[in-house]
C-alpha cells in the first residue's frame, strides 16, 4: 500500500468563491439614484403638527396631553348560588385644553 499525496478537488469551494468574484464585481457598479418623491402627509397628522401636539419627527409636541382614568372595582362571587355582585368606580380625568362640560355618569343598577 502506497501512501502518495492525494489531490481533492473542491468544486462547491471553487464556485464560492467565483461568486464572491462575481457579487463584487457587480457591487462596484455606481449606484442608481433616482428622484425623491415626498410622502403625503394624512390630514390628521397635519392638524397634529399644526396644533403642536405632535412635532414632525412623530413625538409628542410641546403641547401634547393625554387624559387618564382610574377604575377602582369591588367584586364577590358566591359559587355555589352562582351569583356575582360588585361595584365599579370610573375616575376620569380630561386633560384636554378644549373647553368641555364635565359628565358625571353612573351606570343602572
Amino acid at each position: 500500500m502506497s501512501r502518495g499525496l492525494s489531490f481533492v478537488s473542491y468544486p462547491s469551494f471553487t464556485g464560492a468563491v467565483g461568486s464572491l468574484i462575481l457579487a463584487a464585481a457587480l457591487g462596484a457598479q455606481a449606484p442608481v439614484t433616482r428622484p425623491v418623491e415626498p410622502l403625503d402627509i394624512p390630514r390628521a397628522v397635519k392638524q397634529a403638527h399644526t396644533k403642536g401636539t405632535r412635532s414632525p419627527d412623530g413625538r409628542p409636541g410641546a403641547k401634547y396631553w393625554q387624559n387618564r382614568a382610574r377604575y377602582t372595582m369591588t367584586i364577590t362571587t358566591a359559587p355555589p348560588d352562582r351569583t356575582l355582585r360588585g361595584t365599579e368606580e370610573i375616575t376620569y380625568v380630561n386633560s384636554s385644553p378644549d373647553p368641555q362640560h364635565p359628565q358625571a355618569r353612573r351606570a343602572k343598577e
